[in-house]
């Protein structure tokens, strides 16, 4: 796996994770 790969895959877990606790965060409210 290139550095480039790595990185698209990292920043997308990061917008993936950043989703889930603003749902998360919804739902209490």
């Amino acid at each position: 796996m290139n550095p480039y790969t790595a990185e698209l895959l990292s920043g997308l877990l990061t917008i993936i994770a950043a989703f889930f606790i603003c749902a998360a965060g919804r739902k209490e409210k």
